[in-house]
């Protein structure tokens, strides 16, 4: 019975585009690609050199097949500024199959006439303002996990393991664990009973992320099928843990009649006050740092002691958005939680993960770091505070420029409920929109010269002009400075995370770069590496070398 629906499905998808290219009356893709499939692998192997062929071939408008549904990508300003930016006559969504499968309910992104009043929460949960209360327990898990790594350096350093007279660590699967932690302890702070082990239910996390984006096909031993599996088994220990949380949100709903605005100003008012509560304890602790006690880079890193005062901030603003979408059960609240964990965990993993090996990649860049960090240490001293990360202009220079050359998200996903016209192709509604970050950072006019004979702009092509492609001091300067920038979102839909995720990899990049040179053990990884749903290394190619400054 799957397989037929699988059939049905791409015979409609292959209708369905024969139809909408003839109606266009314009070709906007080859006349010919694989079945389902269509350009996933072109696009996992070389998404920037893919996507600017194309847009060469094609212009501004053309359609993509992956995995299994066919997007248009629309790299046209004037287009974007109404449908992207502003919103205009489409929705806010992730429209892939497995993805809505896993988190069940859409994200209140979506909800067009509460967007303003849900992401004004939001931002007091994760945003700016947010940040000096969720500084140290951030410090406390990074520090642990950034002592495990200088630990089994050392270890392999004294007697253990190659890697030149220095230690070696596998970071992708660390920058992981790493993200788990941050989004389960602090960001998300899931409150747990003590019969349940928080290091298994971390495990159930990362199975269910990795159905998120994938074929949608629950075939017995597939990603998904476990994924499900998984989300079954965390929605069963969720739902009793968050019992007195969701009965106390719910009542405050009734008493403000279930006015979406009163209630965001009631969640802000308590999100304030955890602020202050959060400083006391955070005082009379000594700060929040250091933890990591053995147990090795596997170990479950324990719930940091800013928990209970920062628990369910991101959480109660996606309930915030729910109950505005009148879906106001416990389930829902659990599943609240798991979109709160999707947004934090996987964000925090391929950012940290990207600027990691870039950094190692480039000894120039890492000096860079470290001569900014001695100045940072002399005017500041060596402990690290929320005021102390915000002044390292060229590391973060280092991360945004990471994010501009190897974007690891689409950058804008829109669904059309009205038609839009772009020059002479008018796309339909219900299509599928995508406004690659790679494409757009190609043609940055800000970066490129217009030239379309080469196979990708040079300030794009760390391949074959590394040192030239990767340079963060071009965000110092405005003359130099890009204008576009779409990794993390645009306009009014940007992810509301984004500065807690600079905080966290400076955080974690200052700390290692302070006591380490660090050195790409296979130099081709990312030649090696795929690119969707988000940049993974080939198997054994992302061990980074850790040698002592």
């Amino acid at each position: 019975m799957d397989y037929m629906q699988l059939l049905v499905g791409l015979l409609a998808i292959l209708l369905a585009s024969i139809l909408l290219l003839r109606s266009s009356g314009k070709r906007l893709s080859p006349r010919f690609r694989v079945p389902l499939l269509g350009d996933t692998i072109k696009m996992a192997k070389r998404p920037a050199e893919f996507l600017f062929s194309r847009f060469k071939e094609f212009g501004p408008v053309f359609t993509l097949d992956l995995m299994g549904s066919t997007y248009w990508v629309v790299a046209d300003m004037d287009a974007q500024r109404r449908f992207l930016y502003r919103t205009e006559g489409a929705s806010a969504e992730i429209p892939i199959k497995s993805f809505k499968m896993l988190t069940e309910l859409p994200s209140p992104n979506s909800d067009r006439v509460n967007h303003a009043t849900w992401r004004k929460a939001t931002m007091a949960a994760v945003g700016p303002h947010a940040l000096h209360t969720l500084f140290p327990p951030v410090l406390e898990v990074i520090r642990a996990h950034a002592d495990r790594w200088t630990q089994q350096a050392q270890q392999q350093q004294g007697g253990g393991g190659g890697g030149g007279g220095g230690g070696q660590l596998q970071i992708y699967r660390a920058c992981r664990k790493l993200g788990l932690d941050l989004s389960v302890d602090v960001v998300a702070g899931v409150d747990l009973p003590q019969s349940v082990d928080r290091g298994e239910f971390k495990k159930q996390v990362e199975v269910w992320l990795d159905g998120l984006f994938v074929l949608p096909l629950a075939l017995p031993g597939t990603k998904l099928a476990r994924a499900m599996a998984a989300k079954k088994w965390l929605l069963a220990t969720l739902m009793p843990a968050l019992s007195d949380v969701h009965g106390r949100f719910s009542k405050q709903w009734s008493q403000v009649g279930g006015d979406m605005a009163a209630m965001s100003e009631l969640l802000i008012q308590q999100l304030d006050q955890q602020e202050g509560d959060d400083m006391g304890a955070s005082s009379s602790s000594g700060g929040g740092g250091g933890g990591g006690g053995g147990g090795g880079p596997e170990a479950a890193a324990p719930a940091p002691q800013g928990q209970q005062q920062s628990l369910f901030r991101l959480p109660q603003a996606v309930m915030l958005g729910f109950f505005g979408l009148k879906a106001t059960g416990l389930r829902e609240s659990a599943i609240a939680v798991l979109q709160a964990v999707a947004a934090a965990a996987d964000t925090t993993r391929v950012t940290l993960f990207t600027v990691l090996a870039l950094v190692a990649m480039s000894p120039r860049v890492q000096e860079e770091i470290f001569a900014e960090q001695q100045k940072v240490i002399a005017e500041y001293g060596s402990e690290l505070s929320y005021k102390v990360v915000s002044d390292m202009p060229y590391l973060e220079a280092v991360v945004k420029e990471a994010m501009r050359l190897l974007p690891p998200a689409a950058g804008g996903m829109r669904v059309l409920s009205e038609p839009l016209t772009v020059g002479d192709v008018t796309l339909p509604t219900g299509a599928l929109l995508l406004s690659y970050s790679f494409l757009m950072h190609c043609i940055d006019p800000a970066l490129w010269d217009g030239d379309t004979s080469v196979d990708v702009p040079a300030h794009m092509d760390w391949r074959n002009n590394f040192e030239g492609a990767f340079r963060p001091e071009r965000w110092l300067s405005e003359e130099t400075k890009p204008k576009y920038y779409y990794t993390f979102g645009v306009g009014k839909h940007m992810c509301a995370g984004i500065h807690l995720v600079y905080m966290e990899v400076k955080t974690m990049v200052a700390l290692l770069v302070r006591k380490h040179r660090l050195k790409l053990q296979t130099p081709d990884m990312f030649e090696r590496a795929t690119w969707l749903p988000f940049t993974t290394p080939a198997p054994g190619t992302d061990t980074v070398l850790f040698e002592p400054r």
